[in-house]
């Protein structure tokens, strides 16, 4: 009778041990250790630790911004310590360029500089309601405007990178256009670069994990998912090439959108680090098809 008691007793203890071991391989993403090498390295590029390319002290020291000790945050990142050949103005969208661009033999020669918080073209008097205290409310973003401006219009940068967001208010769009108007004047030549086609997934979401619980997604998304965003672009893109047609426009997602989709998984190596923001991976992969898209347009 004893042993009839015990038995499903263990059953039930063994069962909880499993499931709580199980549970602490999940939280702690499958023990990704006992990854390939190459599915570990792109689960720790996932990690927010690894990206270096935020601030630096070349940055910090030449372009000082008071006022940027106050901004939630502030991206300030100079390769070297001499004047930049390629000026990365904007946001994080921008910022993820870095790597790909300082590890690009091509760009090798090229000294490159990422600076701002927010995007060149936003409009300098519109309100926007964000969760929190934002760099891009609207006094932090006009004196970011305003460095920019004394910054580099007495010494305009060779080469500039804007990124911008298209929408379906023609009025953002005409304060976007008048915007660029004022961003031209601070540098020889100026490069748009076209909304980043963001996948509808966590990039954890398409990797394997030794252990998982849920379903393993796709990492390739049809292009119809971001057809409302392509209308509105080209839109904004058609008015910037027939009022600027200096401007150039620079698509990076060529990189990783063949045919009719978007691949978000590259070598085993998720191109994304986080919902919204590529990874060394991705940037590497964006690098490579700028060098073939800037010679195809005379940049340099």
């Amino acid at each position: 009778m004893v042993s009839e008691i015990r038995r499903p007793l263990m059953f039930v203890v063994s069962l909880v041990s499993l499931l709580g071991v199980s549970l602490l391989f999940y939280l702690a993403e499958g023990l990704p250790e006992r990854l390939p090498r190459d599915a570990r390295a792109s689960y720790e590029s996932l990690s927010a630790q690894n990206w270096v390319w935020d601030q630096n002290d070349e940055c910090l020291e030449q372009y000082a911004l008071p006022e940027a000790t106050d901004f939630p945050w502030w991206f300030c990142y100079l390769e070297e310590a001499r004047p930049p050949d390629i000026g990365l103005l904007g946001s994080s969208r921008n910022n993820q360029l870095v790597p790909g661009f300082e590890k690009n033999p091509d760009l090798a020669p090229f000294n490159v500089l990422s600076i701002g918080t927010c995007g060149l073209l936003m409009d300098r008097q519109a309100v926007v309601e964000y969760a929190g205290p934002n760099p891009c409310d609207v006094e932090p973003r006009n004196i970011q405007f305003d460095f920019f401006a004394e910054t580099f219009r007495e010494s305009p940068l060779p080469i500039v990178l804007i990124d911008v967001s298209a929408s379906e208010d023609p009025t953002v769009n005409q304060a976007s256009l008048k915007r660029l108007e004022e961003v031209q004047l601070l540098a020889d030549k100026v490069v748009v670069v076209a909304p980043w086609k963001v996948p509808p997934f966590a990039p954890e979401d398409c990797l394997l994990r030794p252990i998982r619980v849920g379903e393993l997604i796709s990492c390739t998304v049809p292009l119809e998912h971001w057809d409302s965003q392509d209308r509105s672009w080209m839109v904004l893109r058609s008015e910037i090439e027939a009022r600027f047609p200096a401007v150039l426009i620079f698509d990076p997602n060529t990189a990783f959108c063949k045919e009719r989709s978007c691949h978000f998984l590259f070598d085993g190596k998720t191109i994304m680090r986080d919902r919204s923001h590529i990874s060394v991976h991705g940037s590497e992969l964006v690098a490579v098809v700028f060098v073939d898209w800037a010679r195809d347009n005379d940049l340099f």
